[in-house]
Protein backbone atom coordinates (compact mmCIF):
# COMPACT_ATOMS: atom_id res chain seq x y z
CA UNK A 1 0.00 0.00 0.00
CA UNK A 2 3.01 2.54 1.11
CA UNK A 3 4.97 1.73 -2.52
CA UNK A 4 1.48 2.14 -4.68
CA UNK A 5 0.56 5.19 -2.70
CA UNK A 6 4.15 6.97 -3.09
CA UNK A 7 4.13 5.75 -7.20
CA UNK A 8 0.65 7.26 -7.45
CA UNK A 9 1.16 10.59 -5.52
CA UNK A 10 4.51 11.64 -6.61
CA UNK A 11 5.59 8.99 -9.42
CA UNK A 12 8.37 7.71 -7.79
CA UNK A 13 9.81 3.94 -7.04
CA UNK A 14 11.03 3.12 -3.51
CA UNK A 15 12.51 0.48 -1.81
CA UNK A 16 10.91 -1.00 1.35
CA UNK A 17 12.29 -3.41 4.24
CA UNK A 18 10.13 -4.64 6.80
CA UNK A 19 12.41 -6.31 9.89
CA UNK A 20 12.74 -6.80 13.60
CA UNK A 21 14.22 -3.49 14.23
CA UNK A 22 15.33 -0.22 12.36
CA UNK A 23 18.64 -1.44 11.80
CA UNK A 24 17.42 -4.98 10.01
CA UNK A 25 14.98 -3.32 8.30
CA UNK A 26 17.12 -0.80 6.40
CA UNK A 27 19.44 -3.53 5.29
CA UNK A 28 16.30 -5.36 4.08
CA UNK A 29 15.30 -2.01 2.06
CA UNK A 30 18.79 -1.53 0.63
CA UNK A 31 18.86 -5.24 -0.85
CA UNK A 32 16.71 -4.61 -4.15
CA UNK A 33 16.59 -0.44 -4.87
CA UNK A 34 14.87 1.04 -6.33
CA UNK A 35 11.82 -0.76 -6.10
CA UNK A 36 12.04 -3.55 -3.88
CA UNK A 37 10.07 -5.04 -0.96
CA UNK A 38 12.54 -7.33 1.52
CA UNK A 39 11.16 -9.05 4.70
CA UNK A 40 14.33 -10.16 6.80
CA UNK A 41 14.19 -11.74 10.04
CA UNK A 42 17.43 -11.25 12.55
CA UNK A 43 18.30 -15.33 11.78
CA UNK A 44 18.29 -14.16 8.05
CA UNK A 45 20.67 -11.10 8.90
CA UNK A 46 22.76 -13.24 10.85
CA UNK A 47 23.38 -15.29 7.88
CA UNK A 48 23.73 -12.32 5.54
CA UNK A 49 26.45 -10.52 8.29
CA UNK A 50 29.26 -13.39 7.77
CA UNK A 51 30.12 -11.69 4.38
CA UNK A 52 29.05 -8.14 4.85
CA UNK A 53 31.32 -5.50 4.60
CA UNK A 54 31.13 -3.84 8.41
CA UNK A 55 30.49 0.15 6.55
CA UNK A 56 27.15 -1.67 5.34
CA UNK A 57 25.93 -1.54 9.07
CA UNK A 58 23.43 2.01 9.40
CA UNK A 59 25.78 4.27 12.07
CA UNK A 60 29.49 2.22 10.87
CA UNK A 61 30.79 5.33 9.16
CA UNK A 62 34.16 5.14 7.11
CA UNK A 63 36.41 6.10 9.66
CA UNK A 64 35.16 3.73 11.90
CA UNK A 65 35.23 0.90 10.00
CA UNK A 66 39.51 1.65 9.19
CA UNK A 67 39.85 1.89 12.34
CA UNK A 68 37.66 -1.89 12.69
CA UNK A 69 39.90 -2.75 9.69
CA UNK A 70 42.91 -2.30 11.83
CA UNK A 71 42.36 -4.90 14.60
CA UNK A 72 40.96 -7.48 11.87
CA UNK A 73 37.64 -7.05 11.82
CA UNK A 74 35.66 -6.44 8.28
CA UNK A 75 32.46 -7.68 8.11
CA UNK A 76 29.04 -7.60 10.51
CA UNK A 77 29.75 -10.87 11.70
CA UNK A 78 33.11 -10.53 13.22
CA UNK A 79 31.94 -6.94 14.61
CA UNK A 80 29.51 -9.00 16.35
CA UNK A 81 32.20 -11.90 17.64
CA UNK A 82 35.09 -8.94 18.66
CA UNK A 83 35.67 -9.23 22.31
CA UNK A 84 33.50 -6.23 24.27
CA UNK A 85 36.60 -4.96 26.35
CA UNK A 86 38.18 -4.67 22.91
CA UNK A 87 35.62 -2.60 21.45
CA UNK A 88 34.78 -0.53 24.48
CA UNK A 89 38.84 0.01 24.80
CA UNK A 90 38.88 1.75 21.11
CA UNK A 91 35.32 3.60 20.96
CA UNK A 92 34.10 3.69 24.48
CA UNK A 93 30.60 3.33 25.87
CA UNK A 94 30.00 3.18 21.87
CA UNK A 95 31.55 0.05 21.75
CA UNK A 96 28.76 -1.69 23.39
CA UNK A 97 26.33 -0.44 20.56
CA UNK A 98 28.42 -1.63 17.82
CA UNK A 99 28.97 -5.29 19.28
CA UNK A 100 25.17 -5.19 19.58
CA UNK A 101 24.70 -3.93 15.66
CA UNK A 102 26.91 -6.88 14.82
CA UNK A 103 24.72 -9.07 16.47
CA UNK A 104 21.69 -7.99 14.75
CA UNK A 105 20.36 -5.77 17.68
CA UNK A 106 19.24 -2.36 17.91
CA UNK A 107 16.92 -0.61 20.27
CA UNK A 108 16.52 2.60 18.70
CA UNK A 109 12.87 3.23 18.33
CA UNK A 110 11.15 4.01 14.96
CA UNK A 111 9.92 7.89 15.23
CA UNK A 112 7.62 9.52 13.10
CA UNK A 113 9.12 12.14 10.38
CA UNK A 114 7.49 15.16 12.15
CA UNK A 115 8.26 13.50 15.82
CA UNK A 116 10.57 16.25 17.66
CA UNK A 117 13.28 14.50 19.60
CA UNK A 118 14.21 15.03 22.96
CA UNK A 119 17.66 15.65 23.87
CA UNK A 120 18.92 13.61 26.60
CA UNK A 121 22.05 15.64 26.54
CA UNK A 122 23.85 18.35 26.00
CA UNK A 123 27.75 19.00 26.11
CA UNK A 124 30.83 20.13 24.05
CA UNK A 125 33.77 18.43 22.36
CA UNK A 126 37.04 20.05 21.22
CA UNK A 127 40.12 18.68 19.00
CA UNK A 128 43.46 19.73 20.24
CA UNK A 129 45.32 21.74 17.74
CA UNK A 130 48.42 19.00 18.69
CA UNK A 131 48.36 16.37 20.85
CA UNK A 132 49.42 16.64 24.07
CA UNK A 133 49.95 14.94 27.90
CA UNK A 134 50.25 18.13 29.41
CA UNK A 135 47.65 17.99 32.43
CA UNK A 136 47.57 21.53 32.71
CA UNK A 137 46.39 22.63 29.05
CA UNK A 138 43.82 19.39 28.84
CA UNK A 139 42.81 20.89 32.65
CA UNK A 140 42.04 24.34 30.65
CA UNK A 141 40.52 22.85 28.11
CA UNK A 142 38.03 21.20 30.26
CA UNK A 143 37.40 24.47 31.74
CA UNK A 144 36.52 25.75 28.69
CA UNK A 145 34.23 23.15 27.60
CA UNK A 146 32.59 23.00 31.14
CA UNK A 147 31.70 26.89 30.93
CA UNK A 148 30.62 26.47 27.24
CA UNK A 149 27.81 23.47 28.21
CA UNK A 150 27.13 25.12 31.41
CA UNK A 151 26.28 28.41 29.14
CA UNK A 152 24.21 26.40 26.93
CA UNK A 153 22.15 24.26 29.90
CA UNK A 154 21.05 28.18 31.60
CA UNK A 155 20.20 28.91 28.14
CA UNK A 156 18.05 26.24 27.61
CA UNK A 157 16.88 26.37 31.43
CA UNK A 158 18.18 22.98 32.01
CA UNK A 159 20.35 21.70 34.50
CA UNK A 160 22.64 18.10 34.47
CA UNK A 161 22.80 15.46 36.78
CA UNK A 162 25.53 13.50 35.71
CA UNK A 163 28.70 14.33 34.23
CA UNK A 164 30.34 12.22 31.25
CA UNK A 165 33.94 12.75 29.76
CA UNK A 166 35.54 11.57 27.01
CA UNK A 167 39.39 11.65 26.13
CA UNK A 168 40.58 10.67 22.58
CA UNK A 169 44.33 9.34 22.03
CA UNK A 170 46.78 10.53 19.57
CA UNK A 171 46.27 6.99 18.13
CA UNK A 172 42.19 7.82 17.68
CA UNK A 173 41.80 4.67 20.74
CA UNK A 174 39.51 6.30 23.24
CA UNK A 175 37.29 5.85 26.10
CA UNK A 176 34.56 8.00 28.20
CA UNK A 177 33.52 7.90 32.34
CA UNK A 178 30.80 9.59 33.46
CA UNK A 179 29.87 10.73 37.04
CA UNK A 180 26.79 11.48 38.89
CA UNK A 181 26.50 14.17 41.27
CA UNK A 182 23.86 14.91 43.70
CA UNK A 183 22.19 18.03 42.80
CA UNK A 184 21.38 19.08 39.21
CA UNK A 185 23.93 21.64 37.88
CA UNK A 186 24.79 24.33 35.48
CA UNK A 187 27.34 26.04 36.81
CA UNK A 188 30.48 25.94 34.53
CA UNK A 189 32.88 25.49 37.87
CA UNK A 190 31.16 22.53 39.43
CA UNK A 191 31.19 20.55 35.99
CA UNK A 192 34.43 21.08 35.46
CA UNK A 193 35.32 20.28 39.40
CA UNK A 194 33.40 16.89 38.24
CA UNK A 195 35.25 16.99 35.08
CA UNK A 196 38.43 16.70 36.51
CA UNK A 197 37.66 14.23 38.76
CA UNK A 198 36.89 12.00 36.03
CA UNK A 199 40.19 12.60 34.51
CA UNK A 200 42.09 11.36 37.29
CA UNK A 201 40.90 8.14 36.56
CA UNK A 202 43.02 8.27 32.79
CA UNK A 203 45.67 9.00 35.22
CA UNK A 204 48.58 8.55 34.36
CA UNK A 205 48.63 9.18 30.70
CA UNK A 206 50.10 7.18 28.04
CA UNK A 207 49.29 8.53 25.40
CA UNK A 208 48.76 12.28 24.00
CA UNK A 209 45.61 13.55 24.36
CA UNK A 210 43.66 14.24 20.63
CA UNK A 211 39.96 15.20 21.65
CA UNK A 212 38.54 15.92 24.79
CA UNK A 213 34.69 16.27 25.11
CA UNK A 214 32.09 16.77 28.15
CA UNK A 215 28.39 16.13 28.61
CA UNK A 216 25.88 16.84 30.93
CA UNK A 217 22.42 14.07 31.17
CA UNK A 218 19.72 13.48 33.03
CA UNK A 219 18.58 17.21 32.46
CA UNK A 220 15.71 18.65 34.35
CA UNK A 221 14.06 22.27 34.21
CA UNK A 222 16.64 24.38 36.43
CA UNK A 223 14.11 25.62 38.59
CA UNK A 224 12.90 21.92 39.81
CA UNK A 225 15.36 20.32 42.03
CA UNK A 226 17.58 23.18 42.79
CA UNK A 227 15.72 25.15 45.37
CA UNK A 228 17.55 25.31 48.08
CA UNK A 229 20.38 25.06 46.05
CA UNK A 230 19.97 28.83 44.57
CA UNK A 231 19.33 30.45 48.10
CA UNK A 232 22.53 28.85 49.00
CA UNK A 233 24.39 29.78 46.31
CA UNK A 234 22.20 32.90 45.44
CA UNK A 235 25.71 35.52 44.84
CA UNK A 236 27.19 32.61 42.32
CA UNK A 237 24.00 32.44 40.07
CA UNK A 238 23.85 35.89 40.15
CA UNK A 239 27.05 36.38 38.94
CA UNK A 240 26.71 33.48 35.88
CA UNK A 241 23.13 35.55 35.12
CA UNK A 242 25.63 38.82 34.69
CA UNK A 243 28.32 36.82 33.04
CA UNK A 244 25.71 34.92 30.28
CA UNK A 245 24.03 38.80 29.42
CA UNK A 246 27.59 40.38 28.85
CA UNK A 247 28.84 37.71 26.62
CA UNK A 248 25.52 37.48 25.06
CA UNK A 249 25.52 41.30 23.93
CA UNK A 250 29.57 41.80 23.57
CA UNK A 251 30.73 38.35 22.17
CA UNK A 252 31.15 34.97 23.59
CA UNK A 253 33.75 34.82 26.14
CA UNK A 254 34.38 38.05 26.55
CA UNK A 255 34.11 37.23 30.22
CA UNK A 256 35.71 33.91 31.18
CA UNK A 257 37.88 32.19 34.06
CA UNK A 258 41.33 33.16 34.15
CA UNK A 259 42.71 29.65 33.53
CA UNK A 260 41.22 29.08 30.39
CA UNK A 261 43.97 31.62 28.44
CA UNK A 262 45.98 28.46 28.67
CA UNK A 263 44.02 26.30 26.60
CA UNK A 264 43.56 29.50 24.32
CA UNK A 265 47.29 30.55 24.34
CA UNK A 266 47.74 26.81 22.72
CA UNK A 267 44.80 27.19 20.33
CA UNK A 268 41.41 26.92 19.93
CA UNK A 269 38.77 26.62 17.19
CA UNK A 270 36.19 28.85 16.40
CA UNK A 271 33.64 26.58 17.35
CA UNK A 272 33.71 23.51 19.40
CA UNK A 273 32.15 20.57 18.14
CA UNK A 274 27.78 20.26 19.96
CA UNK A 275 26.76 17.56 21.52
CA UNK A 276 22.83 17.33 21.58
CA UNK A 277 21.67 20.11 19.90
CA UNK A 278 18.73 18.86 17.67
CA UNK A 279 15.88 20.60 19.53
CA UNK A 280 17.12 23.26 21.36
CA UNK A 281 19.58 24.86 19.20
CA UNK A 282 17.48 25.16 15.77
CA UNK A 283 15.07 27.36 14.76
CA UNK A 284 11.61 27.55 15.89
Amino acid sequence: EIKKAVRTELGLTCSIGVGPNKLIAKLAGDLQKPDGLVTMSRAEALVLFEDLPVQELWGVGERTAERLAQVGIFTAAELGRAPLSMLTTMFGVLGHRLQAMGCGHCDDPVAQYDEKRIVKSVGHSHTLPKDTADVAIIQAYLRLLAERVGERLRRYGKAGSTVSLYVRYADFTGAGRQHRVGEPMTSGLHIYRSAVCLLRQYMPLRKKVRLLGISLSDLTPASGGQGFLLERCGREERLMDVVDRINRRYGAATLKPGSVLTAERFGVKERCGLIGTYLFDRKR
